[in-house]
């Protein structure tokens, strides 16, 4: 931290640092989009509720180990920059490490939204990785370039302003893209910066306060996708919601002698007593087993078959 009070380099943050940032995120938050998929295909979440997990219990869970993932990545590459002297001199390293801090909220809350457009983890394994990439690398290397060329610098700015507004990934890049223009440009505040005097420059502020916005709009578009949730799926294939097969068995069940069957259960409901309260595991199921027959119950994860 030798140089912490030292006046910046002119641009002193490289192409290769701020392309580095934007891939780092991208592939760092891969895994987020990956495990939403397979949480949905798999019904983990459904799963855990059976268990007494609460809903909000496991979404916190989740986002904890998935913000730490993301972080810890984002830290490493901005470390590299820090120990090179890119970014520690005249007070940049508190807005880039609040960007740091601060990024991996909104991408990951995109990563679950992306999730859900995603039916196959095959597919997601495949896809999500390049797409996150190119949105994390791509608009800071193209900025970047456009920010070194005189002419470009105005169309620049603006599309800076642009992806600070619209894409999560573009966060960290963003913020040091910032502080880039403010050292190239002595008139918007790239000398004599305190440490929170970057704050008052809005090509920095601009990304970082972005993230409340994202957030805002991603957590809104993630908790209004259409179609059942993975914690009623085990209540609609139970109950017998739209599946004729297990309406089929409730009538023969309800016409059926115990004497003929190897044994019956008729509206069977079980309850889990948890902390917070019961959770109804069997809500309702009726079957039966005849001498000779070979029966097979089946359901997604969570949906009661063991319990039964």
């Amino acid at each position: 931290f030798a140089g912490i009070g030292a006046k910046p380099p002119r641009d002193a943050v490289g192409n290769g640092s701020v392309f580095m940032l934007g891939l780092a995120g991208g592939v760092a938050a891969a895994g987020t989009t990956i495990g939403g998929v397979q949480d949905r295909v798999k019904k983990i979440s459904s799963t855990m509720q059976s268990q007494g997990v609460s809903p909000m219990a496991g979404a916190v869970s989740s986002f904890i180990l998935e913000y730490r993932a993301v972080l810890v990545t984002l830290f490493a590459v901005v470390s590299s920059s820090i120990t090179e002297q890119k970014v520690i001199t005249n007070g940049r390293i508190l807005p880039a490490l609040v960007a740091a801090l601060l990024s991996p909220i909104p991408v990951i809350v995109c990563c679950l939204w992306i999730a859900t457009k995603m039916n196959t983890v095959e597919g997601a394994t495949k896809t999500a990785p390049t797409l996150q990439m190119l949105a994390g690398g791509i608009p800071g290397i193209a900025i970047a370039v456009l920010l070194k060329i005189k002419d470009t610098k105005n169309v620049a700015l603006i599309l800076h302003a642009i992806c600070s507004v619209i894409n999560p990934f573009y966060v960290l890049p963003g913020t040091f893209l910032g502080l880039r223009f403010c050292d190239a440009a002595p008139e918007e505040g790239g000398d004599g910066r305190s440490a929170f005097g970057w704050f008052g420059e809005w090509p920095v502020v601009l990304p970082i306060a972005c993230t409340a916005l994202q957030t805002a709009v991603l957590t809104s578009l993630l908790l209004n996708v259409t179609g059942p949730k993975a914690a009623e799926c085990g209540t609609l294939m139970v109950a017998g919601n739209g599946d004729d097969d297990v309406a089929q068995e409730v009538d023969s069940v309800a016409k059926l002698s115990p004497e003929d069957a190897s044994f019956m259960y008729r509206n069977l409901r079980h309850a889990y007593q948890t902390p917070t309260g019961a959770v109804l595991a069997v809500q309702g199921i009726s079957l039966a087993v005849r001498p000779g027959e070979c029966f097979a119950l089946l359901g997604p994860n969570g949906a009661g078959k063991t319990t039964t």
